[in-house]
């Protein structure tokens, strides 16, 4: 191409010149695949003589007050910095680092000027030269420009809440702008002695962009749900229409999928962008992306034996290259802290190996091993995970704690601190999406509770015939439910465990354990439903979204299948290709096994227009919940998923909060149907006796804890359960 238009237009012409630079960044970036240093000076020198002629050839055209020249400017910088790093005589390098500078000082004057300051353009020039500067250990300018770019970031993440879509900003924040708060953490946690101050722009990060997918998308929904806007709803009712026929196409075959998958993915993608561009009028969202968040606001509400625990990780740059370690740090705020501290725990790789589990041990003995003081495993866990924060924990009974990346699966309560205590005998820990809940702590009392749906004590062997003939009854029921009049029992929870064809069997402490919480519950004049054996089913369970109660209990098998392929857990569901362990969509590898789920995991047909049983996260997802004050996930493993950069687990939890749910009870592992049912029947005694909710629950977990305190993987009994809001 460049040849041919040098030839066409001649070597003066912008055509010529585009194609000189185009050439030249692809030499800039193949150097870093070439292994000699001869190979790489040769192709840096290739790439040095283009950029100059394409800024030769800009700059006699355009002049220098445009985007072009700044481009090119802009690529100089990064050839002549990357090219320095190879050299080991000092004035080479020098010269270079000087000629890398002045261009990049040059792009970003310029695009100071005809950009506005908040282009992507600009910012990342900013980026450019304030990673120079930290490798060059300008320790002052990096910082300005770090900060600058800090700035700019947060607001251009807060503003594409108001016209991406979710898969987009997915896309945009994994694309560019993790990256970007990988080197802002590198570098101001790297010098932790200058940058004290910058621990709290840190924090600040960390509450601004935690789960900001989430947020936004349940801020959207919200808002658009109780707008009583008729061309909203309209329009939200018809996406979501369609994003229900993908998440049911999903779980099916690629050969039975829809041919048209694609074309409804993008019109669920535009319908979604056009509601974003509806909806920004609404009174709820003039806010929406606003960061008015901030540690000084968290600080101001804590109490003296208060501490809030904001838990990070990170790709690790030194300033010179890329690492090939993910630290954690622990961001500890107190009322009297003048900045928050900032704490180094350990290397991600170091978490992996001490979580990694034997795929022949069942999760009894890992949860012994991992939480029994008399392990190995137990004590790394505690020096590892909590040792290095303990020092800052003077005087604090309360805890607000919000985890990240691998510390999702800890059940911090369990940790053990020596051979006779937990945390949890020390600490009333608080478990938070982001601390910035603290803010604005609202309590939840059982008088805050209008009424409740129970499932448990499911049949799962229901014939799919036999599943149609009950949906077709369900759909006769155009009126809501009455929650006076409906008093049937629905409760299930157990170990999950498959049967060598591929069932799930029977839990019969679910029913037990829902009969027990409608007995509590009734004197209270509460409503409540319950639904068990075959009428616990998938059908029912979506049809509440049209009278959403205030709380849902679901006592039944949980299921997470991991990404990793090779896992032995669930090889005979894999080796029978069960189409719930294979997707690339982590919501589909979790969710709950309903009434009559068994036949979809046998690979039977079920009739159309009947649920199969089978409710994953990603159909929960689509639900309207958002008059639900709890849900709880009363099976196993219904904590796990996918865990994504920042927005954290991708499974039922992230799917009940998209679905609109406050609060959420989950479990970290396979859980024992006796003493589940145990702690959930003491939990609601002491919530509808008259205690807050963590209160209630605390309660119940200490009551476990002390009956089974002799007993050796006592934690296996009660710790599986989080609380969260």
């Amino acid at each position: 191409a460049m040849h041919i238009n040098r030839t066409a237009v001649g070597d003066n012409h912008p055509a010529y010149g585009t194609s000189c630079n185009n050439l030249a960044i692809f030499y800039k970036t193949v150097s870093t695949y070439l292994k000699t240093g001869n190979e790489k000076n040769n192709v840096f020198n290739k790439a040095d003589s283009l950029f100059f002629i394409a800024k030769r050839i800009t700059k006699n055209v355009y002049g220098t007050n445009n985007t072009y020249y700044v481009d090119v400017c802009n690529n100089l910088g990064g050839l002549y910095f990357k090219q320095a790093g190879l050299k080991s005589n000092i004035i080479e390098k020098e010269n270079l680092y000087k000629k890398a500078e002045l261009n990049y000082i040059k792009a970003k004057t310029i695009a100071e000027v005809i950009y506005r300051r908040e282009h992507p353009d600009y910012t990342l020039i900013c980026n450019n030269l304030a990673i120079f500067y930290y490798a060059t250990n300008n320790y002052e300018e990096a910082k300005r420009l770090f900060t600058e770019a800090n700035k700019l970031v947060l607001k251009a993440v807060a503003e594409s809440s108001k016209f991406m879509s979710e898969m987009e900003r997915e896309q945009y924040l994994n694309n560019r702008i993790n990256y970007y708060f990988d080197i802002y953490h590198s570098f101001y946690l790297n010098n932790l002695q200058e940058n004290k101050a910058l621990v709290g722009t840190v924090y600040n990060n960390a509450l601004n962009i935690k789960g900001s997918l989430l947020k936004s998308s349940i801020a959207i929904r919200k808002a658009v749900i109780q707008s009583g806007d008729k061309t909203l709803l309209n329009d939200y009712t018809q996406m979501n229409t369609y994003g229900k026929v993908l998440a049911y196409q999903y779980t099916l075959p690629l050969s039975e999928q829809r041919s048209d998958i694609k074309k409804i993915e993008a019109e669920v993608n535009r319908m979604e962008k056009e509601l974003i561009r509806k909806s920004q009028n609404l009174p709820s969202l003039q806010n929406l992306g606003a960061l008015d968040v901030s540690w000084e606001n968290i600080q101001k509400s804590l109490r003296k034996d208060e501490i809030a625990i904001e838990f990070i990780h990170f790709k690790h740059n030194n300033g010179k290259s890329w690492t090939d370690s993910t630290l954690y740090f622990a961001l500890v705020l107190h009322k009297d802290y003048v900045y928050p501290k900032a704490i180094f725990l350990f290397e991600e790789k170091q978490l992996k190996i001490l979580l990694k589990r034997n795929e022949t041990e069942d999760d009894f003995t890992y949860v012994k091993k991992m939480y029994s003081p008399k392990y190995e495993q137990s004590n790394l866990l505690f020096k590892t995970v909590f040792k290095p924060i303990e020092q800052y924990l003077t005087d604090t009974k309360t805890i607000y704690l919000s985890t990240s990346g691998l510390l999702n699966r800890i059940a911090f309560d369990a940790i053990a601190s020596d051979s006779t205590t937990i945390l949890s005998d020390k600490y009333q820990i608080n478990y938070t999406s982001s601390t910035a809940t603290r803010t604005h702590q609202e309590q939840l009392f059982q008088k805050d509770i209008k009424n409740i749906v129970l499932f448990g004590g499911i049949e799962y062997d229901i014939e799919p015939e036999q599943m149609l003939a009950n949906t077709n009854v369900l759909k006769k029921e155009t009126d809501p439910v009455d929650f006076g009049n409906h008093r049937t029992i629905r409760d299930v929870k157990g170990v999950d465990h498959l049967t060598r064809n591929v069932s799930w069997s029977y839990l019969e402490g679910s029913l037990k354990e829902t009969m027990e919480i409608q007995r509590i519950i009734m004197p209270n004049n509460k409503n409540v439903v319950m639904y068990k054996n075959e009428f616990g089913s998938e059908d029912q369970f979506k049809s509440l979204e049209n009278n959403s109660p205030s709380v849902i209990h679901i006592s039944t098998h949980g299921f997470y299948f991991g990404d990793d392929k090779k896992s032995e857990k669930y090889k005979e569901m894999i080796d029978t290709d069960v189409k719930f362990a294979h997707s690339e969509n982590p919501l589909l590898r979790s969710g709950f096994i309903l009434a009559g789920g068994n036949a979809a995991f046998q690979g039977r047909n079920i009739p159309n227009g009947v649920e199969d049983g089978v409710l994953t996260a990603l159909e929960i997802s689509r639900l309207n919940f958002y008059k639900t004050r709890l849900a709880v996930l009363s099976a196993c493993q219904t904590g796990l998923g996918d865990v994504k950069g920042s927005e954290g687990v991708y499974g039922l939890q992230r799917a009940f909060k998209m679905a609109g749910v406050e609060y959420l009870l989950f479990s970290l592992w396979e859980v024992p149907d006796y003493q589940t049912s145990e702690l959930m029947t003491s939990f609601y005694k002491n919530w509808f006796f008259g205690m807050e909710i963590r209160v209630a629950f605390k309660k119940a977990q200490n009551e476990l804890k002390t009956k089974y305190a002799k007993v050796d993987g006592a934690a296996f009994a009660w710790a599986a359960f989080v609380l969260m809001r």
